[in-house]
């Protein structure tokens, strides 16, 4: 590459380059290079990559301004002695040996990744990072001397116990997780994107941010309470594989999904009253669904648990209802409408097919088991007045269970026309014997 070298000022106190430096810049920068023989710096017009070359060092060289992006990823460095004081674009020092950040630039105005090092501390960390910060994979403790202001901030996979030295505010993502957080004091107030504190040691969110206009992860901790979750939660929000025994203090309207499977719960007090997307109560320990959204934009699922009975569920469901894996014995509470379809061991009916024609329909055609289920819901008013309508047809629909111990109550109930009478305890008889 081309090189300028600036007159001095002061010729008695000249720096100089060696041959080496020379070639090493030669070599790796990717615009012209100049070097100022006053203060000794090198400044660089375009970008400067050395990465993946096994470099050890920067031979010398003090690198001052770099107006494009600065790599020297995946080499042996051990320090950052001589890396620039500011780079117009990224700086990547990546898989490397670091321990720490002194002789970091000072400024940079895109991306910071110093990810997969041995780094101790952030002491001597830029201050002001225009896009991500990115220190995961290495050895910190602690985020004192983080920087302040930044877009993105990435700490996971160290030893953090506290996020006490985060900046205030982050204008992206707040990512910390795998590490051995107890707390989440120290975090952001405001997370413009989105928060993941998983994988850590959480018992509770207090202390975490109370804004995040993205989604909030906080699966796989300790969990016992939601306490500390922003009330509301613009995109998902997910708790999953954790120890909640209860949704209280947790978000009161998601517009994405919300997902709250493996945990210990009994019923859905504490969720939010509306979900956008997705609803994923599965593997609890619901006997209830008391408190349950009772809008859900999409699919409804609480599947593997010991329901008895949809009591409590949601009354609007856009998408699909899944209860499959519990020992239902009554559908009551199911929706009026669904999006899609209805899965439960026993029954599995589409939009098409849910309502009282679908569930009439059903008695005739489904299974022993779902027919119990399908009873526990007929509208009794509404039976009778097909019965008036069309007695032959809904008479037919029925002989599969007018006999069953199972449909007594209802067939007591049941206003049939006199002159039908004889012939339905025959139809009767003939669909006991499967005909």
């Amino acid at each position: 590459m081309k090189h300028i070298k600036s007159y001095p000022l002061n010729e008695s106190n000249v720096h100089t380059l060696t041959r080496e430096q020379e070639d090493f810049l030669d070599q790796y920068c990717e615009g012209n290079w100049e070097f100022d023989e006053d203060s000794g710096y090198v400044n660089v017009s375009s970008g400067f990559d050395c990465s993946s070359r096994r470099v050890k060092d920067f031979v010398g060289i003090k690198f001052g301004i770099i107006f494009g992006d600065f790599n020297c990823y995946h080499n042996l460095l051990t320090n950052l002695a001589g890396a620039p004081k500011e780079v117009n674009g990224n700086f990547d020092a990546s898989w490397n040996q670091l321990t720490t950040l002194e002789d970091a630039p000072d400024y940079v105005s895109s991306d910071f990744n110093c990810t997969h090092n041995k780094i101790v501390s952030l002491s001597e960390a830029p201050q002001e990072v225009g896009g991500s910060f990115n220190c995961s994979n290495n050895e910190l403790e602690s985020l004192e001397g983080a920087p302040q202001k930044v877009g993105k901030f990435i700490c996971s996979d160290n030893l953090l116990k506290s996020l006490v030295g985060a900046p205030p505010k982050v204008a992206e993502d707040f990512i910390c997780r795998n590490n051995k957080l107890t707390t989440l004091k120290g975090a952001p107030k405001n997370v413009d994107a989105s928060f993941d504190c998983s994988h850590n040691e959480l018992l509770n969110l207090k202390g975490g941010p109370i804004y995040a206009g993205g989604s909030y992860k906080c699966s796989y901790n300790l969990l016992e309470s939601l306490e500390g979750a922003p009330k509301k939660c613009k995109s998902y929000f997910v708790c999953v594989h954790n120890k909640l025994t209860s949704l209280e203090g947790g978000p009161e309207i998601v517009n994405k999904d919300f997902e709250c499977y493996n945990n210990f719960l009994e019923t859905l007090i504490g969720a939010p009253k509306e979900v956008g997307g997705n609803f994923d109560a599965s593997a609890n320990k619901l006997i209830s669904l008391e408190g349950a959204p009772q809008k859900v934009g999409v699919a409804f699922f609480c599947n593997s648990n010991k329901l008895t009975s949809l009591k409590g569920g949601p009354s609007e469901i856009g998408g699909y209802y899944d209860c499959i894996y519990n020992p239902l014995i009554s559908l009551e509470g199911i929706p009026l409408k669904i999006g899609m379809r209805f899965n439960s061991d026993a029954i599995n009916l589409t939009e098409m097919q849910w309502g009282f024609n679908g569930f009439v329909n059903y008695l005739m055609a489904g299974t022993e088991k779902g027919r119990k289920l399908i009873i526990s819901i007929l509208d009794i008013k509404l039976l009778n007045a097909e019965l008036e309508k069309d007695p032959a047809n809904i008479m037919m629909k029925l002989k599969k269970v007018w006999n069953a111990e199972y449909f007594k109550e209802i067939r007591a109930k049941l206003k049939i026309p006199e002159r039908y009478k004889k012939e339905m305890d025959l139809i009767g008889d003939l669909g006991d014997v499967g005909l």
